[in-house]
């Protein structure tokens, strides 16, 4: 329960009446009663976690690449409770989607050419969101302002009430490589539900080269998103120490060989 100290006023040695200066009080002679007011258990803490640590005043102002990766990382450390390195595998996807530009479109899809998105769905915002999720990321901004804060509260909203799963996979990453597993496979470039640490692996290995084989036969290049997801996760994670924020290299030529793929722009796949 919390306390309230209620102070007896201070009375004089020629039994004067009592005097109600705050300046005169005697603190000596405070009585502690314990207080009606809500408990302090029952109050809503929003970072529990042993590993999530406070964080500064957050800088909305700087718009350079590592200050809006650093504000979204601080912001997204107090609302959903993270530690550093779990905030820095979310932060780091949405970077390699979008580079933090909150007016972020895929020309492509946008232009109807892409085969598994339609046109009016196409990927938009920080996480190039598509689908369903670009219908409800649009009258998000409609109603709460388009800006960095705005789409990280859609995030924050969207995780908590559509991705429990991801949210609790993510708290339970130890590092930051981890985090962008989950993220990868939960959150930004899938829908997987069951993801522990004895199969993460292997399904985001499965997941980036059924990804890169799409992505050659559309555009004739490999994406290699979950590396370049991984890069800039890293870099997010030492930002405030002087790390930078770099871009994995692309690889398509051993993918092009490995699965002997010839270059057929925006054909459909069976």
């Amino acid at each position: 329960m919390d306390t309230q100290i209620v102070y007896t006023p201070y009375i004089s040695k020629n039994n004067l009446p009592k005097i109600d200066i705050m300046d005169e009080i005697q603190p000596a002679r405070a009585i502690i009663k314990k207080s009606q007011e809500t408990p302090v258990e029952e109050q809503v803490v929003i970072n529990p976690l042993p590993g999530a640590a406070e964080v500064p005043q957050i800088d909305w102002e700087d718009s350079s690449e590592d200050g809006k990766a650093r504000a979204a990382k601080q912001y997204l450390m107090q609302n959903l409770g993270l530690t550093n390195d779990q905030a820095s595998g979310l932060v780091g996807t949405f970077l390699s989607e979008s580079n933090l530009n909150i007016n972020a479109e895929n020309a492509a899809e946008k232009a109807g050419k892409s085969p598994v998105v339609r046109s009016n769905q196409y990927g938009i915002g920080i996480n190039q969101w598509t689908g369903d999720r670009h219908d409800s990321f649009t009258n998000w901004t409609s109603q709460h302002g388009n800006s960095l804060q705005s789409q990280l509260d859609f995030a924050i909203d969207e995780i908590k009430s559509k991705y429990p799963e991801f949210l609790e996979a993510l708290r339970g990453a130890q590092d930051v490589d981890e985090a962008t597993k989950y993220v990868y496979l939960m959150y930004t470039g899938g829908n997987h539900r069951n993801v522990n640490k004895n199969n993460v692996d292997r399904l985001v290995q499965n997941m980036n080269d059924q990804y890169n084989r799409r992505h050659i036969q559309l555009y004739g290049k490999a994406s290699n998103s979950f590396e370049r997801n991984q890069s800039r996760a890293r870099g997010v994670l030492n930002v405030e120490t002087g790390g930078t924020i770099k871009m994995a290299d692309s690889k398509p030529e051993p993918y092009k060989k490995m699965y002997n793929l010839e270059y057929n722009p925006f054909k459909s796949l069976n």
